[in-house]
């Protein structure tokens, strides 16, 4: 009987590890006078690291970096400044744990300003380079690709950098201005995704995409667009092979607009949509593709802010949340899937009452809800009866109860069970196998959740 209570004691704290794991948060994080999140990275630890930037002394912008927990709670933040302008695109994770950032700096006419840091964020090297450095991709070869642009000749450019800092090779490419975003593929690839921006009459653009070799020689090139003009590019790889774009797409003097595009392995387009309102600027900044094939695309809305817009694999829209309300203004930067599949979004928060900027952090469910526990306790419980039991067991039902959901502790699907609160007051599981599980029900307004243990 002893050992037995204990194996239900471990349970049960195993149960509570993976309903924390589980929960979703909202958090603004303060550092300075004004701070923005604009790119995240989950880490090895399963926290999270942001960069973005912050004001330190007025109007001078200077580079921020935040490290946090699993739950969004703030570990340490980082400013890195200069007499000038500096400002933050990209944070990644080192194979030593630290972190290396791409940032710009207005020193010398304007520079990009690569820096690395320990795990701690304290500074190891930093190095100036000509023109602009967008997205840095640590590569399988334990070295750094640089992706960005040269000012003195408008081309794209990727540079080769060692663990260092020193630069191993730089190529530029003429058929492209700007270079945003990189993915390592298998087979020594590597996926780039740029735009070619006229800054004169007729003011056309197109996206490319560009498939290298880790050497920067190409492989191809597609382009797509031709009389628009883009920004914000984001690019991810997809279920299928293929790959998703999105920008901000707008004619000359009209408002932007919500873009997105889907190609295939090779690059041909397999189909395009545009999100927006007449009238309205509509900024998309980041896009990822969620575990059920579609896309989930963030930004901002000039008349809600922060969105998060939800599409089936066809690119159909599905539903769409936005995230101000009636003290705050916010806007969303950078957006990824977390490993237990939930997903991250960090951008700004506005107080209207204070007058503050801070960075915004926000961990979501599949459905874009917030669903933590502690969030959530002033609302009705679940009830399971009996808890613990063999397999057998009841779950209580309210009205607006919709959905029912089961994880095991690897976060795993159990059971997805469209439900309806009319057809009696609980619902009925038999036959669940020994473990500890977590129970999700979805209603009209939120998420209720509870823990069960079988033995």
């Amino acid at each position: 009987m002893k050992t037995r209570n204990i194996i239900l004691a471990l349970l049960f704290a195993m149960a509570c590890t993976t309903a924390i794991s589980q929960s979703t948060f909202r958090k603004t994080i303060n550092v300075n006078d004004g701070d923005k999140g604009k790119y995240i990275c989950q880490t090895s630890d399963g926290g999270y690291i942001i960069t973005g930037d912050t004001h330190n002394y007025g109007y001078l912008e200077n580079i921020l970096l935040v490290k946090t927990d699993m739950y969004g709670d703030t570990l340490w933040a980082k400013t890195y400044e200069g007499l000038h302008q500096e400002y933050s695109y990209c944070v990644k994770e080192t194979l030593d744990k630290g972190f290396i950032i791409a940032a710009h700096t207005n020193f010398g006419g304007g520079k990009a300003w690569i820096i690395k840091t320990d795990a701690t964020g304290d500074t190891l090297w930093t190095r100036l380079l000509e023109g602009r450095i967008y997205n840095i991709l640590p590569t399988a070869d334990s070295a750094y690709l640089l992706a960005g642009y040269e000012d003195y000749n408008s081309k794209a450019v990727l540079r080769k950098m060692d663990q260092s800092g020193e630069l191993i090779w730089t190529k530029s490419y003429g058929f492209s201005k700007i270079f945003y975003e990189m993915i390592e593929l298998s087979g020594d690839r590597i996926m780039v995704g740029g735009l070619s921006r006229l800054n004169v009459e007729p003011f056309s653009t197109s996206i490319e995409l560009f498939m290298t070799n880790h050497n920067g020689d190409s492989l191809w090139v597609k382009q797509y667009g031709g009389v628009y003009i883009y920004h914000f590019l984001s690019l991810q790889n997809t279920y299928d092979g293929g790959y998703i774009i999105s920008a901000t797409k707008t004619l000359v003097l009209e408002d932007d607009n919500i873009y997105l595009h889907k190609v295939d392995s090779v690059g041909n387009t397999q189909w395009t949509k545009v999100f927006g309102e007449d009238y309205f600027e509509d900024v998309s900044r980041s896009v990822v593709q969620t575990p059920d094939s579609g896309y989930l695309l963030t930004g901002a809305r000039e008349n809600s802010g922060m969105f998060l817009l939800k599409t089936d694999q066809h690119g159909d829209s599905l539903w769409e949340k936005s995230y101000n309300n009636e003290s705050f203004r916010t806007s969303g930067y950078g957006l990824k899937n977390t490993n237990d599949g939930h997903l991250i979004v960090v951008g700004e928060s506005y107080d209207i009452n204070s007058g503050d900027w801070d960075v915004l952090l926000m961990k979501v469910d599949q459905d874009g809800l917030i669903t933590n526990l502690a969030e959530l306790k002033n609302q009705e419980k679940i009830t399971i009866s009996p808890n613990p039991n063999q397999g057998n067991f009841r779950v209580n039902l309210l009205d607006g109860d919709r959905e029912l959901v089961i994880f095991n502790l690897t976060g795993r699907l159990i059971l997805k069970q469209k439900i309806n609160p009319l057809d009696g007051e609980s619902f009925k599981i038999s036959n669940l196998k020994q473990g500890s599980y977590l129970i999700q029900i979805k209603s009209d307004r939120a998420y209720r959740t509870a823990k069960v243990l079988v033995f």
